[in-house]
């Protein structure tokens, strides 16, 4: 499957970020808000709220989650793994 290039940017940003960053533990999540990779996160549970909606999270494996609901101020609601097709209109 080819993926959308808005989603393989959100991947190579994670993976950037995973590499200048090998400190961190394997597993987890890239933070990639609108300025690039923000930080990370060892789980998305009860996290939420500490992101404006809108912000990606990218596990090692390439899959997203979008931040959902909520306001700048309070933080996004939920997490919402997101599809690499969701958006792809495009027959192969």
């Amino acid at each position: 499957m080819k993926l959308q290039a808005e989603t393989q940017q959100l991947i190579d940003i994670a993976k950037k970020y995973r590499k200048d960053n090998s400190h961190i533990p394997g597993g987890g999540f890239v933070i990639v808000g609108r300025n690039g990779a923000q930080g990370w996160t060892g789980t998305l549970d009860s996290t939420a709220n500490n992101y404006m909606p809108g912000v990606w999270a990218i596990d090692e494996s390439g899959n997203k989650y979008l931040a959902i609901g909520g306001n700048d101020y309070d933080g996004a609601d939920s997490w919402q793994m997101i599809s690499h097709d969701t958006f792809n209109h495009e027959k192969t």
